[in-house]
């Protein structure tokens, strides 16, 4: 993690301190590294995550299908193949780099706030449906410094009110900051960009209709909930508040502790071995940590809860299979002959990033559908 400029930064840094030392003056502390900060973030989600999973797997139904298949919450935390570290460090790893290359600013007091907090609510949000890194400073770590038109390889590179546009040119993909064309939108403003020349409209209000989340204005407190007759048009609410019954489009609009299944707001079922289970469905029931929803021995039968599979078992899913595994054809024109497999190196075709050991499959550009080390779009600076 582009330890050059870290050498260099720590050097100068230091040459500073002895400056200061020699005139009686104290060196103003730098703050946290920010390499430091993501390996300590990345570390604490997993572990929360890990211990709400094997605490109240009814409160983490979302996570327990992909968590719950390690035998216990010490190996969800340590193991390697642990899928939620993967993606974490994937993205922690753009944000450094992006750091190292100018496109973001990054906030040493913001991260270390951020951490603190974190620290601070880990031992109270078991099971009680508040994340540890929901707070201001947690989004405040980096801010994007791409103007108008400026390459980018995320949203998370371009400054408020721009998006990260992907679109292919000739052999390879490329990244810009792109927003409504002709202004900055105002604060009670979305840049609508479904219509043929985007630009800004009214944040529409709570119960008016609405065509996708950002219409509704704050995402961390309204989404746009879907028509299940017309799914072009929906309704701005509140997340959390949609009770058992009344009709979701997004399982944030329900009440805490319910899922959206059917277009509507379900309790989650926890299965234990045995059990009747649904790999998708939270209402036919999740399995416990520990298990997985196995396909059944005798062909009409239904999944069953049992523990993960294990190399070379029969699977349908690689939500079956143990930790470091995916569901995987032996001859890809033969579906019976999908079996529990190792993960998939760098280089090897996929459709999914969850099929890869690095947790990355490149879905478009002239790698297409490839396993790599991260997505790249590539772009002229």
């Amino acid at each position: 993690m582009r330890r050059t400029r870290r050498q260099a930064r720590g050097g100068a840094l230091a040459a500073l301190y002895l400056g200061f030392a020699a005139c009686g003056e104290p060196a103003a502390d730098p703050g946290i590294e920010a390499a430091d900060a993501s390996a300590r973030y990345v570390d604490a989600m997993v572990a929360f995550s890990c211990a709400q999973t094997f605490a109240c797997p009814d409160r983490a139904w979302s996570e327990a299908p992909f968590l719950g298949r390690h035998a216990d919450e010490e190996d969800c935390v340590e193991s390697e193949a642990n899928v939620l570290r993967t993606f974490l460090d994937n993205a922690q790893r753009d944000k450094l780099e992006a750091v190292s290359d100018g496109r973001v600013r990054y906030d040493a007091d913001a991260a270390q706030r951020c951490l603190d907090e974190m620290s601070e609510r880990a031992a109270r949000v078991e099971c009680t449906g508040e994340w540890i890194d929901d707070t201001t400073s947690c989004s405040d770590w980096y801010t994007g410094l791409g103007a108008r038109s400026a390459g980018c390889l995320t949203d998370g590179d371009c400054q408020g009110g721009l998006e990260c546009i992907e679109f292919v040119e000739g052999d390879r993909c490329t990244g810009r900051c792109r927003g409504c064309p002709t202004q900055r939108c105002a604060e009670d403003e979305w840049c609508n960009r479904r219509s043929e020349e985007a630009r800004c409209e009214p944040i529409a209000a709570l119960g008016e209709v609405c065509l996708e989340d950002e219409a509704c204005g704050d995402e961390e407190r309204f989404l746009c909930n879907q028509d299940v007759e017309d799914p072009t048009i929906g309704r701005c609410v509140g997340l959390g508040s949609a009770a058992l019954g009344e009709p979701c489009s997004d399982d944030l609009i329900c009440a805490f502790g319910l899922a959206c299944d059917g277009a509507a707001c379900v309790e989650p079922r926890v299965a234990t071995r045995d059990e009747p289970c649904a790999l998708t469905s939270p209402v036919v029931g999740f399995c416990a940590p520990g298990l997985a929803c196995a396909p059944p021995e005798v062909e009409g039968d239904a999944p069953a809860c049992a523990p993960p599979l294990t190399e070379l078992d029969p699977c349908t899913s690689l939500l079956q299979c143990a930790p470091g595994l995916q569901c995987e054809r032996g001859d890809m024109f033969d579906v019976s002959s999908s079996a529990c497999r190792p993960l998939r190196p760098d280089g090897s075709s996929c459709v999914n990033p969850f099929e890869c050991a690095s947790g990355t499959c490149q879905l478009f550009g002239p790698q297409l559908g490839v396993c790599v080390a991260n997505v790249r779009c590539l772009f002229n600076p």
